[in-house]
């Protein structure tokens, strides 16, 4: 890792990190869903991350993405530049939640990797379990365009405030599919189709 990422790191370590609250109708300062597609035990997940992170000039990038998947789960594909990041990510350290991330990708060129009012999809991971995924909880951390600088902070409500740095805030919640994958759909029919056979037989 070169110094000025270990610097970041470091920095990110003593970040701040917000709630997702604020006045009714705002966007909160970092959205995130997901496309679902594939079937019981084979689920992908296609994760979309938004910077609406309010901020001097609105200079500060989201640059570390970061998610609690269920057991067995595990990165499949990254988007250009935003590299896995093996390092678990802990919210108990940076004042928030307590939960520790351990799906991560970093972009490397900081401020700039995901700039304000931007989306960026294609942090797509693998879920083994039967029951389709309905609600991961995901971190974003946002700096500004070269790095730490205590000019470019975040000037969201200062009730999202619960941290003693501005200038690499941090953002939890729990993101949710977009979607009803096909395969999923069409079992559906299929049981509902079942159980109607069923019951005229019965009759």
């Amino acid at each position: 890792m070169t110094s000025i990422a270990a610097r970041a790191l470091a920095t990110s370590l003593a970040a701040a990190s917000f709630t997702l609250s604020g006045p009714a109708g705002a966007a909160p300062p970092v959205e995130v869903s997901y496309q679902l597609s594939g079937s019981p035990g084979q689920w992908v997940l296609d994760f979309s991350l938004t910077n609406n992170v309010p901020s001097t000039n609105d200079e500060l990038g989201v640059y570390l993405f970061g998610l609690i998947l269920p057991g067995g789960s595990g990165a499949l594909s990254s988007p250009d530049n935003w590299p896995v990041f093996f390092s678990p990510v802990s919210t108990d350290v940076l004042r928030g939640s307590g939960k520790t991330y351990t799906t991560n990708w970093l972009d490397y060129q900081y401020g700039i990797a995901l700039p304000f009012g931007q989306t960026l999809s294609g942090f797509r991971v693998s879920d083994g379990e039967q029951s389709a995924p309905n609600g991961i909880d995901w971190v974003a951390y946002a700096i500004g365009p070269a790095g730490p600088d205590v000019n470019i902070v975040y000037t969201g409500p200062s009730t999202d405030y619960i941290g003693p740095v501005a200038y690499n805030p941090g953002f939890e919640g729990t993101a949710f599919p977009t979607n009803v994958p096909e395969p999923g759909a069409a079992w559906l029919l299929g049981l509902g189709l079942g159980v109607a056979a069923i019951a005229r037989r019965r009759a």
